[in-house]
């Protein structure tokens, strides 16, 4: 049974662990055997116990900063020299800069996730060139990526997959109106994700603010938490909650923290208004798809990737235009026969263009080619579909 050991630096529950808990399972029924080096305890740790994956606990950050990385890299090495695993998996870009050289020395099979569109140093580039191979979420983030200078022929695009039977437009158990004591008939506009400045949602604000003029009874679902302990980021929440509270918002926007409800709560909202900066592929887009909610979003990143239907690329937006953002929204709450069409698009999209079946297969086509001792395959002959579509 081939071993592979899933390196994460950081223990919280986020796009990038979800994704690969929902392919665990395809890849486990393949015939691998998976270890995790994260921290623990941790809600990632727990869910891959949950998983039936060994854990490994080790600490990346001590006294609130990442350990230098010469440390990181020999006691990685010393764990990984030791398992001797048939594939290193870092699950995102961070983990396969601190592993790259550490897996090129040992010479272990390796691949990293590009699951982030942010500027690279030309150090941290020659990091993951050490690595075997590089996926990335989108078109979008690899193009972004190879732009700066990563090796074109070890990037791979591979979409996340979402489980269309957790997401789907079924009736929902339980009634978010009714806990929050508003009216059956209110309008509800959704938000899911981390509270930062990435996520524009100060627009966000600003685009309710102008929706409740024309809809007085609608009402805003906050979901997520600030997960920077960043000055900038903490003022910036403060800042929201102090706009949230004023007298036009005062009472319709509610704050709803980590809820594990999610499935749920986009079954009962109305649109999902994501009004983020930069996506390279945003999970909760495709939550939402295969949820069947309107999703009005930001024309950024892998986002343009999702919403490529004509019916769902016309409730797109530019960035940091809030009158755009609450005209799309309005545009969708007052339309009954829009809203039909869009939910019939968003699930067929779903279940044809993101399948969980078909990120695993083609993930698994990567493990099998490095674990086998292969070369990456040059790019007229890539393991897998570069382009999903």
């Amino acid at each position: 049974m081939p071993s592979a050991v899933i390196i994460a630096e950081y223990g919280s529950l986020n796009g990038g662990e979800k994704s690969l808990l929902t392919i665990l399972p395809h890849l486990q029924q393949a015939g691998w055997n998976f270890r995790a080096v994260v921290p623990a305890p941790s809600p990632f740790a727990a869910a891959l116990r949950n998983s039936s994956v060994d854990i490994e606990p080790f600490e990346f950050i001590a006294r609130g900063k990442r350990k230098p990385l010469d440390i990181l890299r020999r006691d990685l090495s010393n764990l990984l020299g030791a398992r001797q695993p048939d594939l290193v998996h870092c699950n995102s870009l961070s983990a396969g800069r601190i592993c790259g050289p550490v897996c090129q020395q040992l010479q272990l099979p390796s691949l990293g996730y590009l699951r982030d569109i942010i500027k690279l140093n030309r150090t941290v580039m020659g990091d993951l060139n050490c690595l075997d191979q590089l996926v990335a979420v989108s078109r979008a983030t690899a193009d972004f990526h190879q732009a700066q200078g990563l090796e074109d022929a070890k990037i791979t695009t591979i979409y996340n997959g979402v489980d269309s039977e957790v997401f789907s437009p079924t009736e929902s158990a339980s009634d978010i109106r009714c806990e929050l004591g508003i009216s059956p008939q209110s309008p509800l506009v959704l938000f899911v994700g981390q509270i930062g400045l990435r996520k524009g949602l100060d627009t966000w604000l600003a685009a309710a603010t102008t929706i409740i003029e024309t809809i007085p009874t609608a009402h805003f679902l906050l979901v997520g938490s600030r997960h920077s302990q960043k000055q900038e980021s903490v003022d910036y929440e403060q800042a929201l909650v102090r706009e949230s509270n004023n007298n036009t918002l005062q009472g319709h926007v509610h704050w709803l923290g980590i809820r594990t409800d999610i499935p749920d709560l986009m079954k009962q909202a109305d649109v999902l208004l994501h009004c983020a900066r930069q996506e390279p592929l945003g999970r909760v887009l495709l939550e939402a798809l295969a949820s069947g909610l309107p999703i009005v979003a930001t024309r950024v990143g892998g986002t343009v990737e999702i919403l490529c239907d004509p019916i769902l690329s016309s409730c797109l937006i530019e960035k940091d235009h809030p009158e755009q953002a609450a005209e799309a929204v309005l545009r969708i709450l007052l339309d009954n026969g829009l809203q039909a069409q869009i939910k019939r698009t968003e699930r067929r999209v779903a279940l044809e263009k993101f399948p969980v079946s078909a990120c695993a297969k083609n993930l698994l086509g990567i493990y099998q080619n490095l674990s086998a001792g292969r070369q990456p395959a040059n790019p007229e002959e890539p393991p897998v579909d570069k382009t999903m579509k």
